[in-house]
């Protein structure tokens, strides 16, 4: 008896091998070996009537307590009609503001069958940015990209990628019955061990092909799920400019350099500046200079737009303060210009009288011989 067990452990090895390779013939299971489709479970199996009843085996698993696994027929059933494509997009939005364009995502899921697997927002550089990741139904994964696209401003990327899983489908389902014809013979011989360590040994190799089964299930059903929905990713950037400007000093005299600095991100570069420093001059650099001619506290604004027309603004209240300073220079140069000021007056003037002489002349005359001839009347008198 010791021989033929031995002799039949050693067949059953050589099968379970050549199981996992190529598919073997559809075995019959006996009645009261039952088995529940697609779930992990303990099984309870009870080989097939014989003289001597042998001992029944429970192995237990992570899901001990639920339905117990598929007969051959169940798994044969399993077998996909179609093919099964996995199926997977991503997206690159721009959103005018990421907390509604979040949950706008997360309706669409639920609307098209699915829901969201994660979702996460935060800040780079001051600018607010997001990642969700979905599943919808295979079958509205076209529209649910459709969707997706008409609550952006613009897609600046978008990718597809699809997996035909079918074969490998196949190949799980005809390894799963291989392992399952290996573990009925197991049940067979097991049904004629007499001895305890030949039991033993039996249920070891059970234990080893129940567990294959197991992992095979686990990939079936992986496999199930995800050619049932489809999955998308959707990366989301803020539409709005997120823009700030430094000055090289905020303190410093008359006439010095001061460089302005700005800082812009978000929208949609090439970007348009303009400038307002507060002593009523502007510019229109990125990063311009400026020197302040009168002492003073001046406030800086700026203004970018975006070339999608997309604009925002910034302004520091009395940022720049201005201190007077003593130069000889200077004071030269304040005279200077102070009596081109006063000739250009003067001469203003000379030709006002020159213009007008036909005027003042004659009534200049006038006036001088009234004078005179009173002031001799007065005399003789």
């Amino acid at each position: 008896m010791k021989k033929v067990i031995i002799f039949g452990l050693a067949v059953i090895v050589f099968l379970s091998v050549l199981g996992c390779s190529a598919p073997a013939k559809q075995v019959s299971v006996a009645p009261n070996a039952n088995y529940s489709s697609g779930e992990r479970g303990s099984v309870t199996y009870t080989a097939a009537a014989t003289k001597q009843s042998p001992p029944m085996i429970t192995v237990p698993s992570a899901t001990a307590g639920k339905d117990s696994a598929p007969s051959n027929q169940a798994a044969s059933s399993a077998l996909p009609s179609s093919r099964m494509i996995v199926r997977t997009g991503s997206l690159q939005m721009v959103v005018n503001q990421i907390s509604v364009a979040l949950e706008g995502i997360n309706q669409l899921a639920v609307r098209h069958g699915g829901y969201v697997v994660n979702s996460q927002q935060w800040k780079e550089n001051e600018r607010n940015v997001g990642n969700i990741s979905i599943r919808v139904l295979a079958e509205n994964y076209d529209i649910a990209m459709a969707e997706l696209r008409n609550l952006a401003k613009s897609i600046t990327s978008e990718s597809s990628s699809s997996q035909d899983v079918s074969e490998e489908y196949s190949d799980l389902d005809a390894r799963i019955k291989n392992l399952q014809a290996t573990e009925i013979q197991l049940l067979k011989i097991m049904a004629d061990a007499t001895r305890t360590e030949d039991i033993l040994s039996i249920q070891r190799e059970l234990t080893n092909v129940r567990a294959q089964i197991e992992q095979i299930r686990g990939r079936m059903l992986f496999l199930e799920r995800t050619s049932s929905t489809s999955l998308i990713n959707i990366n989301l950037e803020e539409a709005v400019l997120a823009l700030k400007f430094t000055a090289s000093k905020v303190s410093a005299g008359t006439d010095e350099t001061i460089k302005f600095s700005a800082e812009v991100t978000g929208g949609f570069p090439p970007y348009n500046y303009y400038w307002l420093f507060g002593d009523g001059r502007s510019s229109t650099e990125a990063s311009p200079t400026h020197s302040y001619r009168a002492p003073g506290n001046f406030t800086v604004s700026l203004t970018v737009n975006d070339d999608k027309g997309y604009s925002n603004s910034v302004t520091r209240v009395e940022y720049i303060n201005i201190i007077g300073t003593w130069k000889p220079s200077s004071v030269a140069s304040s005279a200077w210009n102070g009596f081109i000021i006063f000739g250009k007056g003067l001469i203003n003037l000379l030709i006002w009288l020159g213009v007008f002489g036909f005027v003042w002349i004659p009534a200049g005359v006038l006036i001088w011989y009234f004078a005179y001839y009173r002031r001799r009347k007065l005399h003789k008198k």
